[in-house]
């Protein structure tokens, strides 16, 4: 009975990635990604679905071939979506949306007036560096024809992770400048209950 279990569980864990699998690669077209977001989200997403598919192994009693199949075809969405990547990323403009967005969270850092209001900007910041972390390890693994065109690619996203670095070091300036203010505020708070 405990072996009926098991491999029910693991029949609906395989039955759960293959329906994953599948809305993924409708969500992960090349032909329908249309900004610098998209293949980072895009990415970012394959490359969770493999980490899942890899941590399905551990079931027992799954059906090994199956997962075998559902991984090569992820390795074959992701290797898709990264060469398309790649012919973005040749245009000038192409990183210039995340920059924005980078510019965006630094103007909304000064106008934070609590730590806890820094948390989300502290979050997409994470969700930037995320995404751009997965693109140069894209550029950085496939093979482009043009040496030249791969280091400027591999360039603009240098600067744009320095930019993003700049802004986390603002934010967590503006962080702690917060977190003493509000820590002596509620030191006098308490200083006048006694």
């Amino acid at each position: 009975e405990k072996v009926l279990a098991m491999k029910k569980r693991a029949s609906d864990a395989l039955e759960a990635a293959r329906k994953a699998r599948d809305e993924l690669t409708r969500k992960t077209r090349p032909e329908d990604m249309r900004s610098v977001d998209d293949f980072m989200g895009a990415l970012t997403s394959l490359r969770g679905q493999r980490g899942q598919l890899v941590s399905l192994r551990e079931i027992r009693y799954v059906d090994l071939p199956r997962v075998d199949a559902l991984e090569k075809a992820t390795i074959a969405d992701q290797e898709k979506v990264s060469a398309a990547c790649v012919v973005f990323l040749s245009s000038a403009d192409a990183l210039l949306p995340v920059s924005q967005k980078l510019d965006e969270i630094d103007l909304a850092i000064g106008k934070v007036d609590k730590t806890v209001d820094a948390r989300p900007l502290g979050e997409e910041l994470d969700r930037v560096g995320a995404g751009l972390t997965v693109l140069s390890e894209v550029v950085g693994g496939l093979e482009v024809d043009d040496p030249v065109q791969r280091a400027r690619i591999l360039e603009n996203i240098g600067d744009v992770f320095a930019k993003q670095n700049r802004v986390r070091a603002v934010l967590e300036a503006r962080r702690r400048e917060l977190a003493a203010v509000e820590g002596r505020a509620t030191f006098g708070a308490q200083l006048k209950l006694l």
